[in-house]
């Protein structure tokens, strides 16, 4: 595919995935870019922190973007799973049924399934008396 969106995201380079799994576990370029930002961090704030040296102070904020970058992903996933389950909850208890459209397209499918069962019922039954004859 050669179009003008891809040839203008080409020019920016590659992407990278800054991805934070449901047990808090952070991708390779997410960690990355962590460490990127405590060792910045630590070099600019190693003193104000009280710590010896930067090297020490980007360890420090190492833990502390990790843990802090993994819990918001989870706490933000555990909302978005409750939020979908009261969505659920309210659904099966008459709150917002099904749409209009979801109505007509169960009602198609069903129809599909009935006008493709009656016209296969007759050949199914004709061959399930045949074998039984043979055998």
């Amino acid at each position: 595919w050669d179009t003008n969106a891809t040839t203008i995201l080409r020019s920016y380079g590659r992407v990278r995935g800054l991805v934070v799994g449901p047990r808090g576990e952070l991708s390779k370029d997410l960690v990355d870019l962590i460490a990127m930002a405590a060792t910045a961090a630590g070099m600019k704030n190693w003193m104000e922190l009280g710590e010896e040296s930067a090297r020490l102070a980007r360890a420090r904020y190492l833990r502390v973007f990790r843990r802090k970058i993994a819990l918001a992903a989870v706490r933000v996933q555990a909302i978005w799973m409750s939020s979908r389950l009261q969505q659920a909850r309210a659904q099966n208890a008459g709150g917002s049924g099904p749409s209009q459209r979801e109505k007509v397209q169960r009602w198609r499918t069903k129809r599909a399934h009935e006008e493709y069962a009656n016209t296969h019922a007759s050949f199914r039954s004709a061959n399930h008396s045949a074998h039984r004859r043979r055998g």
